[in-house]
């Protein structure tokens, strides 16, 4: 129970009362009076549940945010923060959930209300339910059965984060293991391939996991059998045969997702390790983490600002050795993240070329394509980034085409550039865009660590609203 003001203390009382005001600004600033002063009195706690329904979203975010910070387990705010789940916003949505997760972790009020949420009609609502589940209740068996038909769920995020969660919070687990066997047999392509790195990272000394991913060692798509060799690689049972990074070509199409098609294209794709984490997430170490395809023979890269696509694609080029030390030193900025980035990247290649093969053209040089050293007769894999970014329609269309035609020579292009200010056709286009509900949580833990250890150092409380 939190303590309760007393009853002369004027100031609480005028702001309880200021968070009834009309105007919208007293109301915010009440709130954060109230959480700085009296953040465990119980009528700060029925001020903020009240305002978890304010008609304004900021003082809504904010009421929730306070409630999952300074109750957690209080019957009062739990019923809140419940209800909360049904907000039309998803950020609301998103601190709810994380609240109850890490306050009200065990509770089976709770878990049954994130359970209805796995039926949801979105499917970002259906990847947050996943995430608190596992955050709360790891290892709990009615949990587990809550979270396998998401495996086969129609959204690929969503089947990736119930994998996920499952492969981390119930590792050894049988019905897990089956379930994921038999995901190995899906007609989509992505599905056989997060399905082969999960059985192998929590089922690694299983024989019967060994037998199944055998057959995908000869799958049609490039990227299941580079994710079964590497599984295989970390087995007791892995095949004599160094493991390689390089595949043969051969044509295939994957009828129930993405085309997966071998073409001219040297660089296959990359990945890096889910193990590999940023203080704050990135779009690009999300999209990393489920692997990039770059199978065409000109990709763009898209995305909004601090999406990491500059990162992105610097660290390819140190990985690929065609940022050498002469360029590095005449490069304003390389950002640290992407040298340590540039160590754990994966490359499936095709077939690989050397680095004096290959060309990054740095956002710092504002020529012009034509007035670039590209050499097709040289030149196999280019990079180039922030693209055309000051050229106007007419410019950027016969950048286009100086391009295409490279690539007709022979040489592939990874591209970081605005997709929606290019006329394209059949160049693919990676959009580095929404944080998925994992990252989001994680930077809420990670936020609640700065807050804790502001509090600790200053006596108050860190809450940012």
């Amino acid at each position: 129970m939190g303590e309760k003001a007393k009853p002369l203390d004027n100031e609480h009382a005028v702001l309880l009362a200021a968070t009834r005001l009309t105007d919208g600004e007293n109301r915010k600033t009440a709130l954060r009076a109230l959480v700085q002063r009296w953040p465990r009195s119980s009528e700060t706690r029925d001020a903020l549940v009240r305002l978890a329904q304010d008609e304004q979203s900021e003082i809504q975010l904010a009421a929730i945010h306070s409630l999952a910070l300074e109750w957690p387990g209080d019957v009062t705010a739990r019923e809140s923060l419940v209800n909360a789940l049904q907000n039309d916003k998803q950020r609301a949505q998103i601190v709810a959930v994380w609240g109850l997760a890490e306050g009200w972790a065990g509770d089976v009020v709770v878990r049954d209300a994130l359970a209805s949420l796995t039926l949801h009609s979105s499917a970002q609502v259906r990847e947050l339910a996943a995430e608190g589940l596992a955050d709360g209740w790891a290892g709990d068996a009615t949990t587990r059965d809550i979270l396998l038909p998401l495996t086969q769920d129609k959204v690929q995020t969503v089947r990736e984060t119930a994998v996920e969660v499952l492969m981390t919070e119930w590792p050894g687990d049988i019905a897990v293991r089956n379930a994921l066997l038999n995901l190995l047999h899906s007609d989509v392509f992505s599905v056989r391939e997060t399905a082969a790195e999960a059985l192998m990272s929590g089922w690694a000394d299983d024989t019967i996991v060994e037998n199944s991913l055998h057959p995908l060692l000869r799958d049609p798509a490039p990227t299941v059998r580079w994710a079964a060799e590497r599984a295989l690689a970390q087995s007791a049972y892995a095949p004599a045969a160094p493991r390689s990074a390089s595949v043969k070509s051969a044509s295939v199409a994957d009828t129930k997702g993405p085309k997966v098609a071998d073409s001219d294209a040297r660089l296959i794709a990359v990945r890096l390790p889910r193990d590999f984490r940023t203080e704050m997430p990135l779009h690009a170490i999300s999209a990393l983490h489920r692997g990039i395809g770059l199978d065409s023979p000109v990709t763009i890269i898209s995305g909004a600002n601090a999406s990491g696509k500059s990162i992105l694609l610097a660290a390819l080029g140190l990985r690929i050795g065609c940022i050498g030390q002469e360029q590095r030193r005449r490069m304003r900025y390389l950002p640290p993240l992407a040298v340590e980035l540039s160590s754990r990247l994966e490359l499936l290649w095709r077939e690989q070329p050397t680095p004096e093969e290959c060309l990054y053209i740095s956002n710092e040089n504002e020529r012009h394509l034509r007035d670039l050293s590209i050499d097709t007769t040289r030149h196999r894999l280019v990079l180039i980034d922030n693209w055309m970014s000051s050229l106007h329609a007419k410019g950027r269309d016969l950048e286009l085409v100086r391009i295409r035609q490279h690539a007709e020579s022979g040489c592939q292009f990874v591209v970081v550039a605005n997709h929606e200010n290019l006329k394209l056709a059949n160049e693919r286009v990676i959009q580095l865009e929404g944080r998925r509900m994992r990252d989001q949580i994680q930077f809420l833990k990670n936020s609640r660590g700065v807050r804790d250890r502001k509090a600790a150092r200053f006596g108050a409380s860190g809450n940012p609203y």
